[in-house]
């Protein structure tokens, strides 16, 4: 039986100025997260914690009324008329890591006086969990200070009955969204998930006597393993709030958490404008290829992502699970509706739009993190069985999964950064052991026998820079899964958001796209002996470095034979990454004319209308 627990979380933030704090900020970004996981919030001082409840003062005057503060009303779930029918209330406190305290010790000091009050319960705030939080700019472990000041607290907090939700204490700042949103869905876990049992009764008074449970203590010890491992997973990924969200930017949800999308090149191909990247590097058919995910969650929140961040984020599965064969028929079904859709439009090429009605690709790219679904190997047959191929992307942050993955078409590994730092700072991982996991994730990379892939995702003035050592870390990652191909890309700006810290000036021209790839290239002796540059696609700002394996008899082979996977996937035979690889035409080769755009659609230069037009109207007045 699960304990219950007011939906409302009080955030209570050091302030020793009148100016708005480090820790009051944090506080409401901390907010606007459980906003978003649906948990309401509260900001308030610490200070404030310890005066009087005005408002119970003048409605019921007691004589122990001057041993009644803010702190025994959340206790209670009563505030500011508010009454919580729930049991458990939690409370966050934030405080600076700096030497002086001034909040922190008049909560102890308050704290003491309470444990010193023989009028009062020990057990007064035992409907209470707490959790500490310390904002530090560098990270850096709280001060000695601090450290026997907030154990001072929780030994208080404990002789008067409340526990911690979460047993560590946790230290970032308001710029780490990785660690808040982490926080954020650790709480909810632990409120849906906690296997207390229910207690007898919510109300709260100054006389209750006295109860030891040991069991209390023991529930507070758990870890968030532990934790995530009970209770039924019943529910659905998406909220109503979020669904709303996905489906306004576009998005058809399948299920409890999948979701496809029109992909904009297989628009563009449809109507005779050309394919995407993939086209032109590996040979698929942009009007054949369905773009979705089996997983709206993820376990990064990037600062390029083009989902806007309104679909949810965790480190493990917990939803309930939607079976493979359904998901695969509702997707394709959603899709051709989506394909449908584009009959109207003036200039769609009617066999290009025939070709659509039959899907051969499936980009597993969408959102979230497709290799979270659990049943994502019976997801692949399922696809494979229809003779659609799959191009699976991963954020290299599951390598227990991704073990245990079967052979797809090609597998890619999303590389946003060569060193923890900067990987932090640019994909803003919940898990705290990321670097582990992502470069686990790249030692598996190597003993795959299908196609593999590094996606580079080149953000300026983030994680690209002329600077020799962070070339030398990514020649060290390629070094260490020896993928198959490299890919690099500019970052697509997807306009701004709240939290999102991308603009125009981060996106790369194609140019510095082909400088940077030529510069990694020759960074190592290594990579100068096992690579080379083979493809690019001008328009996508995108350039395929490739292994030399895979120039064969003086022709680049990085086009795939589809029906050939197709036919050894089935069969079950062991594959090889140059088993189905052909030639690649003349045109995606790099520094061909075309510069990697098929020669059989039109391209259009919408950029570039206004000036022609403008030279025209010259010439003719001339």
């Amino acid at each position: 039986m699960q304990q219950i627990y007011s939906d409302l979380v009080t955030i209570a933030y050091a302030k020793d100025t009148e100016t708005i704090t480090d820790c009051q900020e944090l506080a409401v970004f901390l907010a606007t997260e459980l906003c978003n996981a649906d948990l309401k919030s509260q900001c308030l001082s610490v200070n404030s914690l310890t005066k009087p409840n005005k408002k119970n003062q003048e409605e019921s005057p007691k004589e122990d009324s001057d041993i009644s503060c803010r702190l025994l009303s959340i206790a209670k779930g009563d505030l500011d008329d508010v009454t919580h029918d729930a049991c458990y209330n939690t409370i966050v406190f934030i405080f600076e890591n700096s030497i002086q305290q001034h909040d922190l010790s008049i909560l102890i000091s308050t704290l003491n006086d309470l444990i010193c009050d023989f009028r009062v319960s020990k057990t007064i705030l035992k409907n209470l969990k707490t959790i500490f939080v310390i904002h530090s700019h560098d990270q850096c472990e709280p001060n000695d200070d601090l450290k026997h000041l907030l154990l001072q607290a929780t030994k208080m907090l404990n002789k008067l009955g409340a526990t911690k939700l979460l047993d560590e204490i946790f230290v970032f700042n308001k710029s780490d969204f990785g660690q808040i949103l982490s926080l954020v869905n650790r709480i909810k876990e632990s409120h849906e998930l906690d296997p207390d049992p229910v207690p007898a009764s919510c109300n709260l008074n100054l006389n209750d006597t006295y109860k030891d449970d040991e069991s209390d203590d023991m529930t507070d010890l758990m870890s968030s393993d532990d934790i995530e491992n009970l209770g039924s997973l019943s529910k659905s990924m998406v909220s109503e709030t979020q669904r709303k969200q996905l489906t306004k930017q576009g998005y058809k949800l399948i299920g409890n958490h999948s979701a496809v999308k029109l992909c904009r090149w297989t628009k563009s191909r449809v109507r005779g404008h050309g394919g995407c990247y993939k086209h032109t590097l590996y040979g698929i058919k942009s009007n054949q290829c369905m773009e979705m995910t089996p997983s709206l969650a993820c376990a990064n929140k990037c600062v390029f992502c083009w989902r806007h961040h309104t679909n949810p984020v965790a480190t493990s599965w917990k939803w309930k699970e939607d079976q493979p064969e359904y998901i695969a028929e509702e997707s394709l079904k959603a899709h051709l509706r989506l394909i449908k859709e584009l009959r109207g439009i003036f200039d769609v090429k009617s066999e290009r739009y025939q070709e659509a009605q039959t899907v051969r690709h499936c980009a597993l790219s969408l959102v979230g993190e497709p290799i979270m679904y659990p049943q994502i190997n019976e997801l692949l047959t399922e696809l494979h069985d229809r003779h659609i191929s799959s191009f699976l992307v991963t954020n290299a942050q599951f390598p227990e999964e991704m073990e245990k993955l079967s052979p797809v078409t090609q597998l890619y590994l999303s590389i946003d950064a060569a060193d923890d730092v900067s990987l932090k700072k640019i994909d803003r991982p919940l898990f705290r052991d990321y670097w582990r996991r992502f470069e686990k994730c790249i030692e598996l990379l190597k003993y795959r026998k299908e196609r593999t892939v590094f996606r580079m995702t080149l953000v300026r003035h983030f994680n690209m820079s002329d600077q020799m050592g962070e070339l030398e870390g990514y020649a060290r990652l390629i070094k260490m899964g020896e993928p198959d191909f490299v890919e690099i890309k500019a970052v697509t700006f997807c306009g701004t958001v709240h939290d999102n810290a991308i603009t125009m000036n981060n996106v790369p021209w194609h140019d510095e796209v082909i400088k940077y790839a030529k510069a990694l290239v020759n960074i190592t002796e290594y990579n100068r002996e096992h690579y080379d540059i083979a493809c690019e696609h001008r328009h996508s700002c995108c350039v395929l470095i490739a292994k030399k394996i895979f120039f064969v008899n003086g022709k680049w082979h990085t086009w795939i034979d589809y029906d050939k996977f197709n036919n050894l996937v089935t069969s079950g035979v062991a594959i090889n990454a140059l088993d189905y690889s052909i030639e690649t035409p003349s045109w995606a080769i790099f520094g061909a004319p075309e510069q990697g755009f098929d020669p059989v659609d039109t391209r259009i230069y919408t950029k570039g209308r206004k000036k022609l037009n403008k030279d025209l109207s010259v010439t003719l007045n001339l």
